[in-house]
């Protein structure tokens, strides 16, 4: 009898600390969506997606309008 309440506790006692475990996790997680340095990555991803369209868009743009000028307005550009 001593034996099965034993592993009941050590059960119990498994099943508590994997329920801190993931609440830690999850708070850990939510700390690192909000975080300023997750913010800036994300922000720097975002730019890094933007920059080669806005670059080709200005191309196009300056193409369009004076193509002798296309190297120096390019270097305005950048």
């Amino acid at each position: 009898m001593f034996a099965k309440e034993g592993n009941n506790a050590a059960a119990r006692q498994a099943s508590w600390e994997t329920e801190l475990m993931a609440r830690e996790l999850a708070r850990e997680a939510v700390r690192n969506v909000y975080s300023p340095r997750s913010r800036m990555v994300r922000d720097l991803q975002r730019m890094h997606e933007l920059v080669p369209t806005a670059l080709e868009m200005h191309r196009t743009k300056v193409r369009a309008l004076h193509p002798e000028e296309e190297e120096k307005m390019l270097y305005h550009f950048l």
